[in-house]
């Protein structure tokens, strides 16, 4: 560079002789090849001169040359070392009179230095002298003897210029534009300063510098200030430049500051908008101050500290300059607070974007950063270390690791590519957790309400792949508590997100997870509602669960395909193998679900044991013998409704079919149905244990030959729950071939219920009972007593079979009428048994009574011959046979659980009954007084027989007192009665 002086020097020189031996108005373009070659044979350097040369004396020396060009050496891409536009000398009268060179200004216009270094080492600028010409006509050669000290440059201005470095060693290609600048120097050798401006890209910056007397035997003082516009940043330099022969090496202490480091590296290609801690942090004013030494290929940084707002990093770095320069840095940091830059300002809230990340094309480099301890919501993080490399606008994660609370490990790799049409991350990713319900509460999620032995334990890892806008966390393998998962996740950021999950469990307990109560509240998991979540992300779910565990109802085989776009859910599939010893498959739509849900679903369900599943939903029966199915469409045509369509249920030998609606936009759910069905077993729904010991007691339930022995416990004692009354309504109609509850079936069923407000009415139950026509009304309700009332007709039945079902009495025969107008009420059924009330009323025609043969009898009197042994009269009369009757008729005043008759009658040819005495429901007892009187033989007194004790084993008593005295009378008994 300072040959390149000396031959600026060379032509002023030359100038001022012109300039003192011919006028201005000389042609000196004539002179111009006359120029060039004595600055070949002075500097070694080839001068074009395209344009003119101009010379003049006064008002001082001057010499401009237009349009100009100096070639670099051979073996170099670029021809040209320096063309400019002008270059314009003025001198000082000193260089006309004295001895030395006095150049008062220079300007440079438009100029364009065009510098190269090879691979060998040589430089464009170093000259080709000819032999011989080193030594003598080279002015800067002669600094050596105090002559090249006789040039001095007071002023050089550079307007507009323009620098380039192609350096083939490195590959470093420089570009410098929009240099304005001003230098001055006392001679060629120093000292010197330069103060001005220039551009590099995008980054705009002002310098200042200074150089000292250069020379062999000590380094130069050096001095630079470089100063970013807009005050982004300010650099600071001070050392020395030690010439070590052809090379000089460069050292000192440099400083690099600014107010915002975020606003600083955007010139760099480092971009980062949005809010978020990492902004916050970029944003804060930062300084670096270092030990700065230059290298044939570079820069290196020691005794490196770093400081961004409060945060302090130590270590080194290395600039390398080539085609594209790197950075290599490490650091260390004792500790980071970053809870101290949340909720820094980054932009206003009305004018805040999301997130953006651009990083620089133009620099490659390293950065292994360690910290030994993080500050982060009230918690630390330790061991974090983050080592990686940037590569043409690409981030290479080597290694992003750190120990989380809850003893959390998590390690990170893989790359960042930004240099495509949108960020890309590939990498791996692991984490081990031994608490992780620590960690999600250190994330500010709440999981007070999952039960303490839950969300322990936690490891795994995955596979990121794809742009940040839409990628896949695949190979997904990871064990929660008991449970082990795998699969895959599909994520599609953006102002609607969508997800595409894939996951396979092999055994989940859901209630184990469950929200527990907090002081005897129920716990709330979220407010928002369900559709709502649902109407805020697309997604593509298929999920397989080997072994399920939700709401103590244990499943196999849980598999679910399911789409939701949009806000409409489409539900694929979703099959259960086992459930309660049923599959289930089930398929269908949900649309609108953000607003107001729309649903449809085809529902099947099959069970090879019908009574296994009955008794897994609670209901008490197990005599189901045969399979399960269920087939419906359930939907919500209606907002708030939900319909069951067409749906055919076979429970063993019992068949339903119809349809239902469930409104949910009263106060209360209401359910209508209108079913249909062949024979429908009761028996199959509700169990001894839940409605069989409402009817009979235990022992009677037992059927034929059975007794009660502890008469107190005969009927339950147990309080009726009445709430389930009252959380639902019902308006439930019923028409089938026949309904059936144990020992009791109505053909022809007809059946009307409603409940309302927790009172159960029943306009209609109708139908042929015991060949004979049943009908009933009633209702059934109460807050906290229990109320029942009703009135049963049963016409034209046959008598045995309702005597023989409901008190397992085979005496009478034939039809008859059967009247029940009863109310009760009370909190359990022995209750509901003692406060019985109303009437019961009989009446029957043409029948037959069991266990008592009046024919005979009167037979018997007309045969006497010889004394009538009573005993066996009576036993003739009462011990067997049967009696034809015309009539029977008689009420019942029902009382407290006690039913009394007084005029029970029975009319028959051969004689009459009548039947009076109680009936006491209530301790399942009998006391029953028959009277006898026989048709053919009226003057004879009545006999009698007694009913007592239980009533579905009684005593029996003859009553025949008067009979025998009678008969006494008259000598027709031969062996009195004892």
């Amino acid at each position: 560079m300072r040959k390149l002086l000396a031959a600026v020097a060379s032509l002023v020189v030359l100038g001022i002789g012109a300039a003192l031996i011919l006028p201005s108005f000389v042609d000196w373009n004539r002179y111009a090849p006359a120029i060039t070659r004595w600055i070949k044979e002075t500097a070694g350097y080839d001068l074009t001169i395209d344009g003119t040369i101009e010379a003049a004396l006064l008002p001082a020396p001057r010499l401009r040359l237009i349009e100009f060009r100096v070639a670099g050496g051979p073996g170099f891409t670029t021809r040209d070392l320096v063309r400019a536009k002008e270059l314009d000398v003025l001198f000082g009268w000193g260089a006309v009179f004295s001895g030395h060179f006095e150049v008062a200004q220079i300007r440079l216009v438009d100029p364009w230095f065009q510098l190269e270094t090879l691979a060998d080492g040589r430089r464009s600028w170093t000259p080709a002298l000819p032999v011989g010409a080193a030594d003598g006509g080279n002015l800067a050669s002669r600094s050596n003897d105090g002559r090249g000290e006789t040039i001095r440059l007071d002023n050089v201005f550079i307007e507009n210029g323009r620098l380039t470095w192609r350096d083939a060693r490195s590959g470093a290609n420089t570009v410098v534009e929009r240099i304005n600048a001003r230098l001055s120097a006392t001679s060629l050798s120093g000292p010197a300063r330069a103060a001005g401006e220039a551009a590099i890209g995008t980054l705009f910056f002002a310098f200042e510098g200074a150089l000292g007397q250069l020379s062999a035997s000590r380094p130069a003082a050096v001095s630079i200030n470089v100063d970013i516009k807009q005050n982004l940043a300010r650099a600071q330099f001070g050392g020395s430049l030690d010439r070590d022969g052809t090379q000089g090496q460069l050292q000192g202490r440099v400083q690099i500051d600014g107010a915002n480091l975020a606003a600083a590296l955007v010139p760099f290609g480092l971009k980062m908008s949005g809010g978020g801690s990492l902004s916050a942090a970029m944003g804060q004013s930062f300084v670096a101050t270092g030990a700065l030494a230059s290298t044939a290929r570079g820069l290196v940084f020691n005794e490196l500290s770093l400081q961004l707002g409060d945060a302090r990093a130590g270590g080194g770095a290395t600039v390398t300059f080539g085609a594209v320069p790197a950075i290599d840095m490490a650091l260390a940091m004792t500790h980071l607070d970053l809870d101290r830059w949340r909720g820094r300002p980054t932009v206003p809230a009305q004018a805040a974007a999301p997130t953006e990340l651009a990083l620089p094309q133009a620099v490659d480099g390293t950065l292994d950063l360690a910290i030994e301890t993080i500050t982060l919501g009230g918690d630390l993080i330790r061991q974090a270390r983050f080592n990686a490399a940037l590569n043409r606008g690409d981030l290479i994660v080597n290694q992003a690791a750190a120990q989380l609370p809850g003893g959390t490990d998590l390690t990170l790799s893989g790359q960042l590519t930004v240099s495509g049409a949108a960020p890309r991350f590939d990498g791996e990713i692991e984490a081990a957790s031994d608490n992780l319900r620590v960690l999600l509460e250190w994330t500010g999620l709440d999981v007070s309400g999952v039960p303490a032995d839950r969300l322990r334990r936690f490891e795994g890892g995955a596979r990121i792949s794809g742009p940040l806008s839409r990628y896949e966390i695949a190979d997904l393998e990871f064990r929660l508590d008991a449970s082990r998962v795998s699969g895959g996740i599909a994520v599609a950021a953006g102002p609607r997100l969508g997800l595409g999950v894939d996951l396979r469990i092999d055994q989940l307990n859901v209630d184990a997870y469950r929200a527990v109560a907090v002081d005897g509240a129920p716990a709330v998991v979220g407010k928002q509602g369900f559709a709502q979540w649902l109407g805020a992300f697309d997604a593509n779910l298929q999920l397989r669960v080997g072994s399920l565990t939700m709401l103590a109802t244990p499943m196999q085989g849980l598999a679910i395909d399911v789409t939701l776009f949009n806000g409409d859910l489409a539900v694929r599939d979703v099959q259960v193998d086992d459930v309660m010893g049923a599959a289930i498959h089930a398929s269908g739509t949900m649309s609108n679900t953000a607003q107001s849900p729309r649903m449809a679903a085809e529902v099947e369900i099959n069970a090879p044991d019908a009574a296994r599943v009955l008794r897994a939903i609670g209901f008490a029966s197990a005599q189901v013998i045969g399979p399960l199915s269920f087939a419906g469409r359930l939907e919500n045509a209606d907002p708030g409704e939900i319909a069951l369509d067409k749906f055919a249920l076979k429970l063993g030998p019992t068949e339903l079919g119809g349809t239902a609606r469930l409104s949910l936009a009263g106060p209360r759910p209401k359910l209508t149905a209108g079913l249909s069905g062949g024979n429908v077993l009761l028996d199959q729904f509700v169990g001894p244990a839940v409605l069989g010991s409402a009817v009979l007691p235990a022992r009677a339930m037992a059927g034929r030959g059975g007794g009660v022995t502890a008469p107190a416990a005969a009927w339950p004692r147990d309080p009726f729950d009445l709430s389930a009354l009252r959380g639902i309504d019902v308006e439930l109609g019923l028409a089938c071939q026949s309904l059936s509850f144990r020992k009791y079936r109505l053909d022809g069923a007809r059946l009307v219920v409603r409940l309302t407000d927790g009172v159960v009415e029943v306009p209609q139950l109708s139908g042929r009972m015991y060949r004979g026509r049943f009908e009933f009304d009633g209702h059934m309700g109460g807050r906290e007593r229990l109320e029942l009332g009703g009135r049963m007709t049963l016409a034209d039945a046959d008598l045995r079979e309702v005597l023989v079902a409901v008190a397992d009495i085979e005496t009478v025969g034939g039809r008859g009428n059967l009247v029940l107008d009863l109310t009760a009420n009370g909190t359990t059924v022995a209750d509901l048994v003692s406060s019985l009330a109303g009437e019961a009323t009989v009446t029957a025609r043409n029948g037959r009574l069991d266990g008592y043969d009046l024919s005979a009898m009167n037979r018997r009197l007309k045969e006497i011959d010889k004394p009538i042994d009573i005993v066996t009269f009576v036993q003739l009369g009462l011990g067997g046979g049967s009696t034809a009757f015309s009539a029977l008729e008689g009420r019942f005043h029902v009382d407290r659980g006690v039913a009394r008759t007084d005029d029970l009658k029975l009319s028959a040819v051969a004689g009459e009954a009548r039947m009076r005495g109680t009936i006491d429901l209530a301790h399942w007892t009998v006391d029953l007084a028959n009277e006898f009187r026989l048709t053919e033989h009226p003057a004879l007194p009545p006999f009698g027989l007694r009913l007592t004790g239980s009533l579905d084993a009684p005593r029996r008593v003859f009553d025949i007192d008067r009979l025998q005295a009678h008969l006494l009378r008259r000598g027709d008994t031969a062996v009195p009665v004892r």
